[in-house]
């Protein structure tokens, strides 16, 4: 399978949006596969003719990272978690 990624960007996160606190970034991935290459073979015909399924299905990823400072690792609210 192959996704179609993206960077969207990273950057300096604290508090009120300020730097100091670590840092963030963040993905998005997207593909389509058939699913009865992967086993889903079950589906269902209507009435009115035609299928219940399409045999595609198209997958979305988003991911956000997080990676936290040493300075914010001390501090108050992070002591609290």
């Amino acid at each position: 399978m192959t996704l179609d990624a993206s960077f969207l960007g990273s950057g300096a996160t604290g508090m009120g949006g300020g730097p100091g606190m670590g840092v963030r970034a963040g993905w998005s991935a997207s593909t389509t596969i058939d699913r009865k290459q992967w086993g889903i073979l079950w589906n269902q015909t209507l009435d009115q003719g035609g299928t219940m399924l399409g045999d595609d299905v198209q997958l979305q990823l988003d991911v956000e990272a997080a990676k936290e400072s040493p300075e914010g690792a001390k501090s108050p609210a992070a002591a609290k978690k």
